[in-house]
């Protein structure tokens, strides 16, 4: 008798084991599909905050492929200023985009917001949604949408 009720007590254990198994395989496969480093033209326009220890940076991109951007020091008046930008995807064994921005205040740890007549940053997806611009990499300062 206790023979006849082992394999009953392993199917509900095994199905339960094959519908996690499903259910991850899909959540990896959702995160995966949703974390492409590819960002497209559509998915730019909006507003994107960067923090720094001096002060942060905002900029508003358009779908006609104009910006402004606003940077604010703690100490020190608010400046502003209005450009254009561009992306470019760059395909391969990894593919990733960059965005140009012209003019542009630089912002990364040491340069506080520094005026700059072009600048070209990497644009991409974060897990769990979102679009990063990498502004100072070593420091952690990205805009983020």
């Amino acid at each position: 008798m206790p023979q006849s009720s082992t394999p009953q007590s392993h199917a509900p254990h095994t199905r339960n084991r094959r519908t996690l198994a499903a259910i991850s395989a899909l959540a990896l496969a959702f995160v995966l599909a949703g974390c492409s480093a590819v960002v497209t033209e559509d998915q730019v326009p909006g507003t994107y905050k960067a923090e720094a220890d001096w002060g942060t940076a905002t900029v508003v991109f358009q779908k006609n492929h104009d910006f402004h951007q606003t940077v604010t020091p703690k100490n020190g008046p608010p400046r502003d200023l209005t450009g254009h930008w561009i992306l470019s995807a760059h395909p391969g064994n990894t593919p990733y985009t960059t965005i140009s921005l012209s003019p542009f205040f630089n912002v990364t740890h040491d340069k506080q917001g520094a005026y700059t007549l072009a600048s070209a940053y990497s644009i991409y997806h974060v897990p769990f949604g979102g679009i990063n611009i990498a502004s100072d990499p070593d420091y952690g300062i990205a805009y983020r949408k």
